[in-house]
């Protein structure tokens, strides 16, 4: 409470601040003596003489303020309640903040409650060797209380399995900070977190890649497809817009929507598919549903390749899986799967080469020679590790010497 009052506080004198300035600039004068413009404005007004009343004529020893003064009484006024909103907001966004937290149970259940992490109590009673958490995963030996204490608390936060992953069979950190890996070396560490701590699904391999683009600018912007040699492993579920009467015809070609019910369900904002194509004839009419399906970035394009002309060839070559659409945020940031770990290295390895050497081909024109700033290889639910940057493809820019 008694930060909110001060935030009030500071916004009042603002305020105060603020009109007082205004309210002495008033009287200030401009072109002429302040007994001068007085009298001509009160002897006249619209060509009507005013009341032969005495006129009181302001003097400059009336005026305590100058324009000058009121300027930056106004400047500390405003900065004053800048200073407070400010303050008050950060103060808000925190406490909502806290409150979803609670309200999941995350600060609970993860973090304990408010303050430090606390320790599990199982981990501060006498345990049996082979030991398992309701996960299945079988907790190590290495780990014990006084090993859980010498870590920083965003490590205390985690889980058994996570904790099995990132520390290896001594205790010892498998991935240290700062540390970059070349790109065998990478799904080599994956590949043995996720061994150590299985989940219970096929982990998909993930890409996340900072580039260096401002994406405010149309020539800094990515949206291209890329092909991977082994495909993602994903199902992909393939739309095609086109008329009633070739709604048949295009579901033969291994289309899973098409025709009367895909314009229906879209139109009921009932998305149920992930690529959605269409003939560049069928454009105009499929405009009217773009604020349906923009905002979901399923809006057919030219240059992600979905508005094409052979419908049967782009159905086989999406429902295969090998081609990926890729788009840049706001922040810059590009994400991508690379396919499943049961797909060994060797597969990772090449399809994680051929997406970097496809963006690189496609690169946006108004690219730098130093295309990516940072690129990290991880998994579903482990960490990640950086790549060095000598795996990079070279790039060609604009207006570079030809050695």
């Amino acid at each position: 409470m008694a930060p909110q009052v001060g935030n009030l506080a500071l916004a009042a004198a603002g305020a105060v601040l603020v009109c007082f300035a205004g309210r002495s600039a008033s009287f200030v004068p401009s072109g002429a003596s302040p007994g001068l413009r007085s009298a001509r404005h009160l002897e006249t007004f619209n060509g009507v003489s005013a009341s032969p009343e005495p006129v009181r004529v302001f003097s400059d020893q009336d005026v305590n303020l100058s324009s000058s003064s009121a300027l930056w009484l106004s400047v500390v006024g405003v900065a004053l309640a800048g200073v407070s909103l400010g303050a008050q907001r950060r103060d808000v966004g925190v406490q909502m903040g806290t409150s979803l937290r609670k309200r999941r149970g995350r600060f609970e259940w993860r973090f304990g409650g408010e303050g430090a992490p606390k320790p599990p109590k199982w981990l501060q009673q006498e345990r049996t060797p082979g030991e398992k958490t309701s996960g299945g995963h079988e907790v190590p030996a290495w780990l014990t209380f006084q090993k859980w204490q010498s870590w920083s608390a965003p490590v205390k936060c985690r889980s058994v399995r996570w904790w099995r992953q990132v520390f290896d069979e001594r205790g010892e950190w498998r991935i240290p900070k700062g540390q970059q890996f070349s790109v065998p070396q990478a799904v080599d560490a994956i590949l043995e977190m996720n061994k150590r701590a299985p989940l219970k699904f096929d982990p998909t391999m993930e890409c996340m890649m900072k580039m260096n683009l401002d994406a405010k600018f149309p020539d800094q912007q990515i949206r291209c497809n890329i092909e991977l040699p082994h495909g993602t492993g994903k199902r992909i579920r393939v739309a095609v817009y086109c008329s009633p009467d070739e709604e048949e015809e295009v579901l033969a070609f291994g289309a899973d929507l098409a025709g009367k019910t895909l314009q229906d369900q879209i139109a009921a904002e009932k998305i149920e598919f992930d690529v959605l194509l269409a003939r560049p004839q069928s454009m105009p009419a499929l405009a009217k549903l773009g604020k349906i399906l923009g905002p979901r970035r399923l809006m057919p394009s030219p240059k992600s390749g979905t508005v094409v002309s052979d419908i049967r060839t782009a159905v086989e070559t999406f429902k295969s899986g090998k081609t990926v659409e890729l788009r840049n945020s706001r922040h810059g940031l590009v994400a991508l799967p690379v396919g499943k770990l049961s797909y060994g290295k060797e597969k990772l390895v090449e399809n994680f080469r051929a997406a970097l050497q496809g963006l690189a081909d496609k690169k946006p024109a108004g690219a730098k020679q130093n295309f990516w700033k940072a690129v990290y290889l991880g998994s579903t639910m482990s960490p990640s590790c950086r790549i060095q940057g000598s795996e990079f493809p070279k790039i060609k820019v604009k207006n570079e010497d030809d050695d």
